[in-house]
Formats: structure tokens, C-alpha cells, sequence
């Protein structure tokens, strides 16, 4: 559980870096859609939203539609079937190593001695690839950087015996996205899995 959700913590925070380009382009929002795949062949799509600092994920899980949101230093995993949603607490080594607020992607690369390994293209997109490695939990693996809006096509990692592939496509900025997209429905159960399960994210 806590190898999960290290990599699910690394998935959201790609984004929330990636995000920073935003500034560079005087934008404030933008969409994706997100494709993970686990090595045991189990495929998880998303949509995702971001503005600013907040992050907006819709997909279905086992059949069940999860919402995740990432805003203030915490992520909520909302279930909408059960009015209910769990709260950890990501302010510390969301990053696992890297500096809280790099500028874009390929500072924050750089903060965590990703090792540049050339250049591939992704659907047709020139890409700079790097190699990432956190000594600390043991995740390893690779980014794909998109050169022209420094923002990742695609991202390998592994933490043991685990392995998630995510793709992002369909990719959209200065759209127009409402402020309660980020907010828990009124009357939601938040369950705080910081205090439950202290030390699962790492916070060095």
C-alpha cells in the first residue's frame, strides 16, 4: 500500500511541476487525458484538470468512479457513491527528494540528478528523455519530457516489484475551468489517513 501510493503521490506531482510551464505562457489552466498502465496489466484512464496549484482527477476504478483532488498541500481520494473521501497530507516529499517549488520540469529534473538519456520522439512530439532515481524509497525510472512545452508524453516507475507506465494526451491550455472543481461536495465524510497511517509518504 504505501509502494502505491509513493507512486501514485509521483504520477499527481509530475503534473503539479509540469503545471509551472502555466506561468511561462501566461496561463492559468489546462486539461489531459491520462492513461496509467501497472505491470500487472491493469489500465486505469483519467481526465485531468489543473489550475494553479490545484488538481482535478476523474476515473473509474473496479467499476467505481474515484475523484482525486490535489489543492492546499493535501490529495483527497473521493468516492461520490459513498460520499466519502480520505485526506493525506502531501506538503512534505510530494517530490521524494526534489525541491518543493521548481520553476518547470526540467529544473526540477535537475533537483533530483535525473540522468539525461537523448532524445524520442512521442506521438511525433520531439522529447528529451531522463532517468529518475530516488535512493531514498527505491522508485526508479524514466521521463518523457515534451521539448516544446517542457511538459512529460510519458513516465515509467517502478518501486520493487511495481511498475506504472502513464501516458498524456489530448493535452489543453488556457481553457476555461470553474473554481468548485476543486472542492469536496458539501456533506462529504473526510476520513484524515495522515493520522491513521502516519509515515506513509515520506517525508524525507
Amino acid at each position: 500500500m504505501k509502494k502505491l501510493i509513493q507512486l501514485v503521490c509521483f504520477v499527481c506531482f509530475v503534473s503539479l511541476v509540469c503545471s509551472s510551464i502555466q506561468a511561462e505562457e501566461k496561463l492559468t489552466t489546462m486539461s489531459y487525458d491520462q492513461t496509467i498502465t501497472s505491470s500487472r496489466g491493469e489500465v486505469m484512464t483519467s481526465k485531468v484538470w489543473i489550475k494553479g496549484n490545484n488538481m482535478r482527477i476523474e476515473q473509474i476504478a473496479k467499476g467505481e468512479k474515484m475523484i482525486t483532488l490535489m489543492k492546499e498541500g493535501a490529495m483527497y481520494l473521493y468516492y461520490p457513491s459513498q460520499k466519502m473521501a480520505m485526506k493525506m497530507d502531501i506538503s512534505a516529499g510530494a517530490g521524494q527528494g526534489g525541491q518543493e517549488n521548481p520553476k518547470d520540469m526540467i529544473e526540477y529534473l535537475k533537483s533530483v540528478k535525473a540522468k539525461p538519456l537523448g532524445q524520442e520522439r512521442i506521438d511525433g512530439k520531439l522529447c528529451d528523455v531522463y532517468r529518475i532515481t530516488y535512493p531514498q524509497t527505491g522508485a526508479r525510472g524514466k521521463v518523457w519530457v515534451w521539448r516544446g512545452k517542457k511538459f512529460p508524453l510519458k513516465s515509467v516507475m517502478t518501486v520493487g516489484s511495481e511498475t506504472i507506465t502513464t501516458r498524456y494526451r489530448n493535452i489543453q491550455m488556457g481553457i476555461n475551468i470553474p473554481d468548485n472543481y476543486f472542492e469536496l461536495p458539501p456533506g462529504t465524510q473526510i476520513m484524515d489517513m495522515s493520522q491513521m497511517m502516519p509515515g506513509v509518504i515520506p517525508q524525507e
